[in-house]
């Protein structure tokens, strides 16, 4: 029997992308598919787009609820869905027309694989490949080597508790996948670039600021303490010898200054310049 894949789109004022990201969930050659498509609470179109696709194809859902952002929605989604094996598609990016037949292959033939994700390329104001790092579970404590549409087995998703809400206001794909993998377990890199990652200017990852990036990478840790203590025992001591470091180099860089502007060292200039001749 065909195991059924589930992807989640949810949408947020995103209605004039939307049609690009379901096209390529239509174009798929895996035919065993649903797609649950939660309205945000957009102010925009998005409910007449999502209802014409629900129209031409019965395999499309289409829920609306209240804003409470992308955690939520995506849990929402997940209750609402059916299949062994999930696939985030965000409502402005797309996906490659054989990426859940070849994921599924690899699930289906390898039960110890957590995780299955493909090469990715950007388009939109930005293209060229995703430069995603080589994973490794130590890389992952430290940062993110996946893009969001990564699939991953239903059964993690509620082992795990699904989506924090502690990282709402960003990196939520990575603390899901932090929670979800351990040490020994198995992910799979497609070799075909079969994600497409839309940039723009009001990207939500990009809206971040650089305290809330804080914020969320330590709420991540104090939630995974115990795998960080196993990889990274006291990182605080790693901060101490970088602020000491940091504080010889600006010593080393005061010094430098003064003898710049010393009398010796004018001279020893000069006269190098003359010997040079």
């Amino acid at each position: 029997m065909n195991p059924l894949v589930t992807i989640i789109t949810p949408c947020y004022n995103q209605a004039q992308y939307l049609p690009e990201a379901l096209d390529s969930v239509l174009a798929q050659t895996y035919p065993y598919w649903e797609c649950i498509i939660v309205n945000d609470g957009s102010k925009d179109n998005t409910e007449e787009v999502a209802l014409v696709y629900c129209a031409k194809d019965k395999r499309f859902r289409y829920f609306h609820k209240g804003n409470s952002g992308v955690c939520d929605t995506r849990n929402f989604a997940v209750a609402h869905s059916n299949g062994k094996y999930i696939i985030p598609l965000d409502a402005d990016d797309r996906i490659g027309n054989g990426y859940l037949e070849d994921a599924v292959r690899v699930m289906e033939e390898r039960p110890e694989v957590k995780i299955v994700y493909s090469k990715g390329e950007y388009f939109g104001e930005l293209s060229g490949p995703i430069d995603n790092k080589p994973y490794s579970f130590k890389t992952m404590l430290v940062e993110n080597p996946f893009f969001n549409s990564v699939v991953f087995r239903r059964e993690d998703f509620d082992r795990v508790g699904g989506y924090h809400e502690y990282m709402h206001d960003g990196l939520e794909d990575w603390e899901l996948l932090l929670s979800i993998l351990d040490e020994n377990s198995e992910v799979v890199q497609l070799p075909e670039v079969y994600y497409y990652y839309r940039i723009l200017h009001t990207s939500r990852q990009r809206s971040v600021d650089d305290e809330t990036h804080k914020r969320l990478l330590l709420a991540a840790y104090e939630h995974h303490k115990e795998v960080y203590d196993r990889h990274f025992p006291a990182p605080i001591l790693y901060v101490h010898r970088w602020h000491d470091a940091m504080n010889r180099i600006a010593d080393l860089e005061k010094e430098l200054a003064g003898i710049k502007q010393s009398r010796r060292y004018k001279l020893a200039q000069r006269l190098s310049s003359i010997l040079h001749r």
